[in-house]
């Protein structure tokens, strides 16, 4: 009878492997049933920590690499040491600085009409082209025009005296290549309260840069010439571009464009628009570049508006009709639009990874005697670089049929998958093993809508105590809202593995968690076909995640099963080790499944990393933007679809009331820090735009602020207007 007690006191504790092991023991000694049993449990919990921290340490570390693989630049070095047929950053940040020195250049002002001009002629005057090479300078000054409704409908904007700085690089002895040019675009206006450095100071810099090397190079390396449209005119409407391309004589010899923006202070360029129909462009940069960094999914976040900003390439794409490639220096956001966009904050080597880039590029499309004769009909592209080393890209139409591909080979995993179940179990256990993939499918829908509702709660609930605390720390965002992501996915497959085991006591862990790996592998192809049939250039992320996983899995239990079978041909060591793995139902997943999820998760984290840095610092500057709701709902979804493949290893680990119960504690621990943290700093401050505007005449003026719309903040915004307008008083 005290035997029987001790079997029903530790019963509930025990798989069935274990409670195997007690029914069997018919020795009389009432306390090895306890010690084994605190051995067994003591066992997984040191099991169960080693994992955790296995998996914390996986995902620092790919977060590291995928962080630091984006911030390698080539080495500046002095004027001395780079030839003067190479790009130098030192050269080029020399060129531009007396031009910073003049302060913020506003379109219609004697510093950006007149004195920016001159200082830009007198710098290209000093240049010395080699006998073979013609340099030609043009000032395209007063320019008036008239933009049709195109904006917005039924508005019409004009513009007048304007300046545009036109310099064109050719071989002596090509004329043709005169009428076949290459066009590279930037401007040197700023809005009113800033210097300007990042946008788009770091631009000219390039490209005076790009004027004097391409000068010292031979005539042989050109089969088309290239212009540089140092523009005066982006920041109050894009008045340059339209001027240069609609009235400019050498605007019709132009076949292709770069565009160069600046949406931070540094960084690497990001390609994050190309032309629909001319996927040779962005094929040549792929092919070409060394310092790769670009992905189309930027491509369909600017199409939805997410980003309040538009850039040159529009008015070259629809009013030129030239295909093009778009390029932005998206690090340090904060610095945007600010006083504190200056030199001395633009990414040292950031210049020369972009100068060698487009040097390269241009090298590539002078292969080709006429960029007329290059294809333009085989659709848009789709792009993404590798971790910063490499770059994929092929057309959309072949990322359609890659999808198919990858349908297929799921479809022939799933089957082969599911031949052993059905050589093995009754029609009704077949039966069975479908509907437990269906219920593990169903909880995860449901961590997947708790682990983004929850995070909604939290970030709705901070907009109104502590808004923004994210701000100034991006990554604590993903603490803040990802660890309540973490807990619901957790939490829903606590209860999955509760009502399981409640309702089927001989289900193991194992069993759930491969219902699990195929009930999340149907939501990543759910999602692949949705953002294929969507034409969405980022579905390449769903491709990795469908295929690389599964088949990783796959491979895995195959090559066990042939050694299984093959066991007695191996050492006995080896053998005793494969009967182990093959006994313990899927031990090999603590090695494949996380292996299969390395390069998915990286390409993936480098995408996030990106992302957030680019966004975090635009809801700064919207002051409409519900930010802390936003924010908590990206990293949400980001969060839920980085974990999901991983989320099978949670029920090989067991201690769901501890784990519960840690991240819990985590989850408070970092809303407790987002309402003390401090969220603006003076290197990103807390935005205010105020306009003052006095009519000469009526001697009446007012003052205009926009701010961000919350609360919190208003006794600070009216402490400075005041300060404003007492200033504008006296």
């Amino acid at each position: 009878e005290e035997k029987k007690a001790h079997e029903r006191q530790f019963s509930m504790l025990l798989d069935n492997e274990q409670r195997l092991v007690y029914l069997g023991n018919d020795r009389n000694d009432e306390s090895e049933p306890i010690l084994k049993v605190i051995k067994q449990r003591s066992k997984r919990c040191h099991h169960a920590i080693i994992v955790w921290l296995g998996a914390i340490i996986f995902f620092i570390l790919v977060t590291l690499t995928s962080h630091f693989s984006v911030l390698s630049f080539p080495t500046v070095l002095s004027d001395a040491e780079v030839p003067s047929d190479q790009f130098s950053e030192t050269r080029a940040r020399a060129a531009v600085q007396s031009i910073l020195d003049l302060g913020p250049r506003v379109t219609g002002t004697p510093k950006n009409e007149i004195q920016t001009p001159e200082l830009l002629v007198s710098f290209l005057s000093q240049i010395t082209p080699r006998d073979d090479i013609l340099l030609e300078i043009d000032v395209q000054g007063n320019v008036t025009g008239v933009i049709p409704p195109y904006f917005q409908p039924y508005r019409i904007t004009s513009f007048q005296q304007i300046s545009n700085v036109i310099v064109r690089v050719s071989p002596k002895s090509n004329n043709d290549s005169r009428r076949n040019a290459l066009l590279v675009s930037g401007h040197y206006d700023s809005v009113p309260y800033s210097q300007g450095a990042g946008d788009d100071m770091s631009a000219i810099a390039i490209m005076l840069e790009m004027i004097r090397t391409l000068c010292h190079w031979d005539s042989s390396k050109f089969n088309s010439a290239i212009i540089f449209n140092l523009n005066g005119a982006e920041e109050m409407g894009l008045f340059g571009s339209y001027a240069f391309v609609t009235q400019h004589p050498w605007a019709p010899t132009v076949r292709a464009f770069v565009n160069m923006e600046g949406m931070g202070s540094g960084g690497r360029a990001l390609l994050f628009q190309t032309s629909s129909n001319n996927y040779w462009l962005p094929q040549a940069w792929a092919a070409s570049v060394v310092y790769p960094f670009g992905t189309s999914l930027a491509q369909d976040v600017f199409k939805s508006g997410l980003i309040p900003s538009d850039t040159d390439y529009r008015i070259y794409r629809d009013f030129g009709f030239i295909p093009g490639l778009d390029f932005a220096f998206v690090s340090e956001g904060w610095v945007y639009h600010t006083r504190l966009d200056r030199q001395d904050h633009v990414t040292e080597g950031c210049l020369q990874a972009q100068g060698e880039n487009l040097l390269s590029f241009f090298s590539k499309l002078n292969e080709n005697k006429n960029l007329v004769d290059l294809p333009s009909s085989q659709g848009p592209a789709v792009f993404y670089d590798f971790l910063g080393s490499s770059m994929a890209i092929y057309t959309e139409n072949a990322a359609f049929w890659l999808s198919g591909f990858v349908f297929t080979i799921s479809a022939i995993i799933l089957v082969l998958h599911l031949l052993d179940p059905i050589r093995r179990y009754t029609r009704r256990e077949i039966y069975f093993y479908f509907i437990f993939v269906a219920i593990a499918f169903g909880f995860l829908l449901l961590g997947i809508f708790v682990g983004i509702s929850l995070p909604l709660l939290i970030g709705f609930i901070l907009s109104k105590i502590r808004p923004f605390s994210w701000f100034s720390h991006p990554l604590f965002s993903v603490a803040l809202y990802g660890f309540w992501s973490l807990l619901s996915i957790v939490a829903s497959q606590w209860a999955h593995s509760a009502v399981m085991k409640r309702k089927f006591p001989e289900i193991s862990s194992e069993s759930l968690s491969q219902h699990t790996f195929w009930a999340s592998h149907v939501i990543w192809l759910i999602l692949y076909v949705i953002a294929t049939v969507a034409r969405m250039s980022g579905a390449f992320y769903a491709f990795f995640w469908c295929l690389l996983p599964v088949g990783c899995v796959s491979l895995g239990t195959w090559m066990l099963d042939i050694l299984y079978k093959k066991r007695k041909m191996l050492p006995k060591i080896i053998s005793r080790r494969i009967k182990s793995t093959k006994t313990s139902h899927g031990s090999h997943w603590w090695v494949t499944l996380p292996l299969g999820n390395l390069f998915p998760t990286l390409i993936m984290m480098e995408g996030i990393i990106t992302f957030l840095g680019t966004i975090i610092p635009i809801t700064g500057r919207l002051p409409t933007l519900p930010g802390d709701v936003v924010i908590a709902a990206l990293v949400a979804v980001l969060f839920q679809l980085e974990i999901l493949l991983f989320s099978p290893l949670i029920y090989r680990i067991g201690h769901y009331a501890k784990t519960t119960g840690i991240l819990g504690f985590a989850c408070v621990l970092v809303v407790v820090m987002a309402i003390f943290l401090p969220p603006f700093s003076s290197g990103k401050p807390l935005r205010l735009e105020s306009t003052h505007v006095w009519f000469p005449q009526s001697q009446n003026a007012y003052i205009s602020v926009r701010f961000l719309s919350n609360p919190q903040y208003k006794p600070a915004i009216e402490n400075v207007t005041g300060i404003i307008s007492l200033g504008c008083s006296s």
